[in-house]
């Protein structure tokens, strides 16, 4: 029976070693991906969202470093395989579209050009050949760009924010992979062109039958799109459940703040906001690295890092108000 689990990433541990210290980026994260679903990762700017995704892609470098965890993909631990078996995974297996389309494409070829790469490297045809060609022009049209044979002819430059990103998530999409990270790949765009991206994203996974992890800090993007969200918070996760449980019924004390600091419509009263800031991660907090900043905190908030448990059905929490027997205090 094929496991319905596609991605388990347990106890990943990320460092960077700078000139101030070592940076503990990721402090033994773990949560699952299932089989065509698509889930959001939430949290602060610094949090590790990005350093999660580049760390299952296998791209973290110098001076960074995983030290610890396992990501299991499709039954095999990336952490285990080759450099040269890692590079068949990424982009035929996994695909990953960036944050700056423009930054991702070579300014100096054309978008046929390295499509067509693309496409060779992943199928092993000839880069020139017609049935390259059709390949990109199938794909481009499947993203919803107009006139794929002129858009082949043109330069990164010559294209708006918009139609860079769905070239982008052509190229992604290029060999049907089963997983697509997306790190917050509408940040850079205007919020019309957004939707448009988000909803092409929703519709190209149930076509390809495509998981999908989506990181983001937009809150609103996770209410509409995922199945799943994943909070993050310091280099941890800190809450985990469907995306109709969180919204409903947060627990842990920074899901409940980042929630409480969305606008809404009608609302006259000043946002609420989380005090402090987030923490310096070559000094973390001690115990829960989230405590300096709740107003929950017990004594043993600051000695003791919380354990991962289940509050409701697939609803997971790290707070020590749910392993202390204290909860919704």
């Amino acid at each position: 029976m094929e496991d319905s689990k596609l991605l388990s990433v347990r106890n990943l541990r990320v460092i960077f070693r700078t000139y101030r210290g070592i940076v503990k980026a990721l402090n033994g994260v773990n949560f699952e991906i299932g089989r065509e679903e698509f889930v959001g990762i939430v949290g602060e700017t610094g949090c590790g969202k990005s350093v999660t995704a580049l760390s299952i892609m296998r791209l973290i470098q110098q001076p960074g470093e995983i030290i610890d965890g396992e990501i299991i993909f499709d039954g095999t631990d990336l952490l285990k395989l080759s450099e040269d078996d890692m590079r068949k995974v990424r982009g035929k297996e996994i695909a990953m579209i960036f944050q700056e389309p423009k930054v991702s494409l070579n300014p100096v070829l054309k978008v046929g050009t390295q499509l067509k790469e693309a496409v060779s490297i992943a199928d092993g045809i000839p880069q020139k050949s017609r049935e390259a060609e059709e390949k990109v022009m199938d794909i481009l049209d499947a993203v919803g760009l107009p006139d794929p044979k002129g858009l082949m002819n043109k330069y990164p430059h010559e294209l708006s924010g918009g139609m860079a990103q769905r070239v982008m998530i052509a190229m992604g999409l290029l060999k049907k992979p089963k997983l697509l990270i997306a790190d917050e790949p509408t940040s850079a765009l205007d919020v019309t062109i957004q939707a448009q991206i988000l909803n092409l994203i929703k519709d190209l996974v149930s076509k390809f039958r495509t998981s999908v992890l989506f990181i983001t800090h937009d809150l609103g993007v996770v209410a509409e799109y995922s199945d799943r969200v994943v909070i993050m918070y310091a280099g941890n996760v800190v809450e985990i459940g469907d995306v109709y449980t969180i919204f409903r019924n947060p627990v842990h004390p920074y899901t409940k703040g980042l929630l409480n600091a969305v606008p809404r419509i009608g609302q006259r009263e000043p946002l609420e906001t989380i005090p402090g800031i987030v923490p310096d991660l070559v000094h973390p907090p001690s115990g829960c690295r989230f405590h300096p900043r709740c107003s929950k905190a017990m004594e043993v908030c600051s000695k003791e890092f919380p354990e991962m448990v289940e509050v409701e059905k697939d609803h997971f929490v790290a707070c020590h108000l749910f392993t202390r027997g204290e909860k919704n205090g």
